[in-house]
């Protein structure tokens, strides 16, 4: 879990490859090899669209996943699950189902400014020709203005319009669909489905904070300490033996230490105080700032 997930796959790999199924489906799921002695020796990641929790009369809580096109049984030791929001455990709060018009919203956005941009930044309408003109002029007509109109290598050509033809404007433009302003909200929208700060998409329009430790701060608070005691639960649970767990020998927690870390010159200052108040020694301020302990550092004042 924090160096190597399997032989030829590191944690760093690994890790994405389990998260990125639990923003998107609500669920992931990693199978957990063992050696003979009963150590686990390794993490594959699952794929969560071909494996789901079962409740069985026989043997409880199953999961059943696809291998090669068969279905195949394991017991919950076997699976290292991590799940967000859900009612009755069964992956049934897919989040790809419950955002996706709020997701297809922004998608459509994207597609419209594609298109529109496409088109040489031009807006589409309705070509009024004057009644009677023969199919065979209307036809011209049309086509020669397709022809310039719509070509993006013609968008800073004029068109002119023969045999009092007249073009309305039957679309809004890029400023009047207040595309700018639709984009920005969406961002604001996906970013309330994970409970993260705006600014973390690229949305600046509310960004008040005077430090990166207090960003940072809040950041950690809002959206990430969930899916960290998440993991943590999840790992000491399945990944610890149970002597492990009886005894309290071993623990697992993310060090969100450095992520929060202030400033040099705060830092400097706190351990100060520490080390005249008595609560801390210098040895221990070294540790803190990853340096080895030098002789009488353990001293309290």
């Amino acid at each position: 879990i924090r160096s190597r997930a399997t032989r030829d796959m590191t944690a760093l790999k690994s890790w994405p490859r389990i998260l990125t199924p639990v923003l998107i489906w609500n669920n992931a799921y990693a199978l957990i090899t063992r050696n003979g002695r009963g150590e686990v020796s390794g993490m594959i990641p699952l794929l969560p669209d071909r494996t789901r929790p079962e409740m069985t009369d026989e043997l409880g809580l199953m999961y059943v996943t696809e291998v090669n096109g068969r279905l195949e049984p394991l017991f919950p030791s076997q699976v290292f699950h991590v799940e967000g929001i859900s009612v009755e455990g069964k992956g049934e709060c897919q989040l790809v189902s419950k955002a996706r018009h709020s997701w297809g919203l922004g998608l459509a956005a994207e597609r419209f400014a594609s298109q529109f941009f496409k088109a040489g930044g031009r807006i589409g309408g309705i070509l009024e020709l004057p009644t009677g003109m023969p199919k065979g002029a209307k036809d011209k007509v049309e086509e020669g203005f397709r022809k310039t109109y719509e070509n993006i290598s013609n968008a800073f050509k004029t068109v002119v319009l023969r045999d009092n033809a007249k073009f309305h404007a039957g679309q809004h433009t890029f400023r009047e669909s207040q595309m700018t302003e639709s984009r920005q909200e969406q961002r604001k929208d996906v970013a309330s489905w994970y409970n993260l700060p705006p600014h973390k998409l690229g949305d600046d329009s509310r960004v008040s904070y005077n430090s990166l430790e207090q960003e940072n701060r809040s950041y950690l608070d809002s959206c990430l300490s969930h899916w960290l005691r998440t993991i943590e639960a999840e790992s000491w649970l399945k990944l610890l033996r149970p002597r492990e767990q009886d005894s309290d020998s071993h623990f697992i927690e993310y060090n969100t230490d450095a992520f929060i870390a202030a400033d040099i010159a705060t830092q400097t200052q706190v351990g100060r105080t520490e080390i005249e108040m008595g609560t801390m020694s210098p040895n221990e301020f070294r540790q803190m700032k990853h340096r080895p302990p030098r002789p009488g550092g353990d001293t309290f004042l």
